[in-house]
């Protein structure tokens, strides 16, 4: 089923990301355009709200949601 492919990042507005976090993020605006993605940056700090606006304001009707597999 061919659909628009985005990839959003929510950043805190009181969190700076370290250089490590930095190039991760970079890996992962680099794979969503490779793989024909629009990568989506957004600045809130409530997480489910910010992701919500962003699949209204887009017209998202699935989301897939993950985490690293490294442990906190």
């Amino acid at each position: 089923m061919p659909a628009p492919f985005y990839c959003l990042f929510v950043a805190s507005f009181d969190r700076f990301l370290t250089k490590v976090e930095r190039l991760h993020i970079e890996t992962y605006k680099r794979l969503c355009k490779e793989f024909g993605g629009k990568f989506i940056r957004v600045r809130n700090d409530d997480k489910a709200m910010a992701i919500a606006a962003v699949a209204r304001n887009y017209h998202i009707s699935q989301i897939v949601i993950g985490e690293s597999q490294r442990s906190r």
